[in-house]
């Protein structure tokens, strides 16, 4: 039924959209928190209102998205074929990213697709910047997105027949089962290649890096066992046991990382009488509660994006269907955002107090000591 509502190549671009719409929240809330996105990601210092450019093209790119999908109903009320209607958005969408006129803002355009380029391809032995290194991590959660762009021009080029391009290109098992899987990985690997990347450019010291490399490495089993379990001629329950465990780990792993290790939540339970609760570091940028709710909201769909690659669900399923936990996904990585960000700046702003002080742990820092020489962390604080 949703399918034929919303044409699945057009959900995938709602997709996008969301996700540029939460990248403007982002900023302009970690802005509202006294955090400098400008000094962080490579803002100009007059770009104070950088979130309003964010919301203007997330307007534009919707706006565009709905004036086709609308064009594509009204076409399929007289029995014409939506081919050439998405091929047209597709085509109006891309123009616009790559547009080398000074037309919506072709500076922040470029400044995303110089930095989608970076992630691509940079050399090994170049430490990514931070700002790279958030857009690789989007990409991650986008993976599933860039697929369906990918089934989407693949059927586009070679299917007439469909008023939905994907609905029968997708039963093509060899783009399924085989460059489904390895679309999927890429963000995947280059992220890997980030981490490799910072730990040469540490000249071997950064062992942290190697562990989160392990991370986006034990995506691959989950990926390409999933694509397995959804070959009918793959009826296996070993498979299913092994692909199961594969889940679990990464979903962990992945865990423990976002909470430990990017949002430097390194939580420890109190003895004390007076609270039992689990305590956080010290220095925290939003309200305490915040962050046990974001622990538990991020707990529970990095645990549940597996149920869209259930080895119940068939192949068309798999393509068209999970939109609303791909769209959690995406709200996911916004509240991730949020903390990672925040560490990196207190982590900044301690560097500026003492050059060889280590964010790590927090629960020894004394800030009183410390922080309140500095305005900045004083009101952080």
């Amino acid at each position: 039924m949703a399918d034929s509502f919303i044409p699945f190549e057009y959900r995938t671009l709602f997709l996008i959209d969301l996700g540029i719409w939460c990248w403007g929240l982002n900023v302009q809330l970690l802005n509202k928190a006294g955090i400098d996105v400008q000094v962080l990601f490579g803002f100009k210092k007059t770009d104070e209102q950088a979130h309003r450019v964010f919301y203007k093209i997330a307007l534009v790119f919707t706006s565009i998205t709905l004036v086709f999908l609308n064009l594509f109903w009204y076409a399929a009320k007289f029995n014409y074929k939506g081919l050439v209607v998405t091929g047209v958005c597709y085509s109006v969408l891309i123009f616009l990213t790559i547009c080398p006129f000074n037309i919506l803002y072709k500076k922040k355009r470029y400044s995303f697709l110089s930095s989608l380029i970076r992630v691509v391809y940079s050399p090994i032995r170049s430490e990514p910047s931070f700002g790279d290194i958030i857009l690789a991590d989007i990409l991650t959660s986008f993976a599933k997105v860039i697929v369906g762009v990918f089934f989407a021009f693949c059927a586009f080029f070679a299917s007439s027949n469909s008023n939905t391009l994907v609905s029968d290109y997708i039963h093509h098992s060899f783009e399924l089962l085989v460059m489904g899987p390895l679309i999927t990985s890429l963000p995947f690997i280059f992220r890997f290649r980030q981490c490799i990347s910072e730990y040469l450019t540490s000249k071997g010291t950064g062992y942290k890096s190697l562990a989160n490399a392990g991370k986006y490495a034990s995506a691959f089993p989950v990926i390409f066992l999933s694509a397995s379990m959804h070959n009918p001629s793959q009826e296996d329950s070993h498979l299913f046991s092994i692909w199961l465990l594969a889940v679990i780990f990464n979903s962990l792993y992945s865990f423990y990382w976002d909470v430990v290790m990017d949002w430097d939540l390194c939580v420890t339970f109190s003895t004390s009488k007076k609270s039992r609760m689990i305590e956080l570091r010290d220095v925290l940028m939003y309200r305490e509660p915040v962050y046990y709710i974001s622990i538990f909201i991020d707990f529970f769909l990095r645990t549940t994006w597996s149920l869209k690659l259930s080895e119940n669900m068939k192949s068309e399923d798999l393509i068209a269907g999970g939109f609303i936990l791909e769209a959690a996904e995406i709200l996911r990585r916004w509240l991730w955002v949020y903390f990672r960000v925040e560490k990196e700046w207190i982590s900044a702003e301690f560097n500026k107090l003492n050059d060889n002080y280590s964010l790590q742990p927090f629960s020894s820092l004394q800030p009183d000591e410390e922080l309140n020489s500095n305005p900045m962390m004083h009101e952080l604080l």
